[in-house]
């Protein structure tokens, strides 16, 4: 009879240790799966940022917000680097913070304005019929990488159909541009 106690003492036992490890599992696996829901969002908004920086095309990037037009935009910030924030739910979708290192404005008269500074801008996404898209907020200028818009200066100052005056201007500009850059490897 002692050991039929002993054993029931064990099961027992047992029995309140295997709840406890299932209920641990149970809410790691929800906190896991609210973690996985929240996937496509980030990486919507990560496919939205990366257009946006390599200067894509409005076709190529209006399936991930919900606005149905842009300005057309004389100016770009110009961007260093990116860092993308912690997801925070909210009543009506997520919102995501982007960090990014800006060096400036780029304005298409070939002016730029050297302001290095980091800024975040809080994305709110919302989900609907077709999947998640960006909601808020619109840019009151566009990102685009240095390195995109080197390449576009650079480009088009080789571009023999451009004036010899426009050429200089890119070429210059591209320089500019090259050397704030240079600047801010350093930090």
């Amino acid at each position: 009879m002692f050991s039929n106690q002993k054993s029931t003492g064990l099961i027992g036992l047992l029995i309140c240790v295997m709840v406890g490890v299932c209920s641990q599992l149970a809410e790691a696996q929800s906190k896991d799966s609210v973690g996985r829901s929240e996937v496509p969002a980030l990486n919507t908004l990560r496919r939205y940022v990366q257009l946006r920086l390599s200067n894509a095309d409005w076709k190529d990037y209006s399936m991930y917000i919900t606005w149905p037009d842009e300005p057309s935009w004389d100016c770009n910030w110009v961007v260093r680097h990116y860092t993308v924030g912690t997801i925070r739910n909210e009543k009506e979708g997520v919102i995501i913070p982007v960090n990014y290192q800006r060096l400036g404005l780029f304005c298409y008269d070939f002016d730029f304005k050297e302001n290095s500074s980091m800024v975040t801008v809080n994305y709110e996404l919302i989900k609907d019929a077709s999947g998640w898209k960006v909601n808020a907020p619109i840019p009151d200028y566009p990102d685009i990488s240095a390195d995109t818009l080197l390449v576009l200066l650079q480009t088009s100052a080789k571009d023999v159909r451009e004036s010899r005056e426009r050429r200089a201007q890119f070429s210059s500009t591209a320089h500019r541009i090259a050397a704030a850059l240079s600047l801010t490897n350093g930090k």
